[in-house]
């Protein structure tokens, strides 16, 4: 908790619990230190109800051994968590609410689940004298309002920061890893106007040099979508001989385009999972994992697990494609090289090209459960 400038009154923040610890831990088996810091307050109302949540958690976890260092701001969440009188139950790393100027003053925003990490190793070639180490602070409400209509005062606030830090020295003439990662996952991505920025739901990524992040959502509602429980995650590592990531993003009960009476596309349950390793000189990538059930298109049933890429064309709509699986750099499945590979698997990717009675606006682009892991080791 971090209140900065409160104006007089006690209205800026109120909360019944506040709590926060810190745990480090060197593993001498392991060559491995490991800090995480977490604060969690609940009950939270902030300046006379503008921000409130029943519950918010900030998780910041760093690593550093003796050839690697990653960070995760795995277990942050908020629970209820309301900004300027609307829910919102869906926040994606570093999201930015602008307020009304007229009420808060020009340039006052509330920002959610800000990160802020690296991750840093010796210099290739370096043999001895380096160090690995990685940072991570985690903001899961940041309040600022450079003046209240009828007071003027100027308000920053922090609620839920916690931060990590851990480094390890590099051992005598061992060089920094060569390999790299990446990987992400989103439960929504939706395009419904082209001139304006996407509607992403559930993201999470991960460094080059591995690491892991993860969402729970316990249900979503956009424009064009709507599901029940959700789970993204996207995890990853640099070896001495490999290099590994994975990432997935499963939903429960997804409708697609709601219309009088059945969605134009449903689903029951949907997993997208891209895997990637890369070592010896072989690298491969797939989409094992990937499963679709309960599948209909216009209220007609659609058998489960369909094959890589199967389209089938929505009369008044436009297009939806199951189980889209790519190679990085193009190409279809099998993803392979020497060096380095990479997938993208994409559950539902519904394409609206026809003008409709249903208020889809012509060229929205929408996908539901993504995910993407590529990997390289020379």
């Amino acid at each position: 908790l971090n209140v900065a400038v409160p104006p007089p009154g006690g209205n800026v923040l109120k909360a019944n619990v506040l709590s926060a610890s810190s745990t480090s831990t060197v593993d001498s088996t392991t060559n491995t230190a490991t800090d995480t810091g977490v604060a969690e307050s609940a009950g939270v109302n902030l300046v006379s109800g503008l921000v409130t949540a029943d519950v918010v958690r900030a998780v910041a976890t760093a690593q550093a051994s003796a050839f690697n260092s990653s960070f995760s701001s795995a277990g942050s969440a908020f629970k209820n968590l309301v900004v300027n009188g609307t829910p919102v139950n869906n926040v994606n790393p570093n999201t930015t609410i602008d307020l009304p100027a007229a009420q808060f003053g020009a340039g006052s925003f509330v920002k959610l689940f800000e990160e802020i990490g690296s991750s840093s190793q010796p210099p290739s070639g370096q043999l001895a004298g380096g160090t690995f180490a990685a940072d991570l602070t985690v903001n899961m409400i940041r309040v600022h309002i450079t003046g209240l209509a009828l007071t003027v005062d100027a308000i920053d606030v922090v609620v839920s920061h916690a931060q990590a830090h851990a480094d390890f020295p590099q051992p005598a003439g061992c060089p920094s890893l060569v390999g790299t990662v990446s990987g992400n996952a989103t439960i929504v991505n939706e395009q419904t106007n082209p001139s304006a920025l996407p509607v992403v739901v559930g993201f999470v990524s991960i460094p080059p040099q591995g690491g892991h992040d993860h969402q729970d959502l316990d249900q979503l509602s956009t424009l064009v979508v709507s599901s029940g429980t959700s789970v993204s995650d996207s995890a990853g590592t640099v070896l001495a001989s490999s290099s590994n990531s994975t990432s997935f993003a499963r939903a429960q009960n997804v409708c697609v385009v709601p219309v009088n009476g059945p969605c134009t596309v449903f689903a029951s349950a949907i997993t997208s999972q891209a895997n990637s390793s890369s070592g010896g000189g072989i690298s491969s990538s797939d989409a094992q994992g990937t499963s679709l059930l309960g599948l209909s298109v216009g209220g007609m049933s659609v058998g489960d697990n369909p094959p890589p890429n199967t389209t089938i064309l929505v009369p008044g709509i436009g297009s939806v494609t199951f189980n889209e699986q790519t190679c990085d750099g193009g190409g279809v499945p099998p993803c392979s090289g020497a060096t380095s590979s990479g997938i993208r698997v994409r559950a539902i990717h519904v394409i609206v090209d026809n003008p409709n009675a249903l208020g889809v606006p012509q060229g929205a682009d929408v996908i539901v459960g993504e995910a993407h892991a590529d990997s390289s080791h020379p």
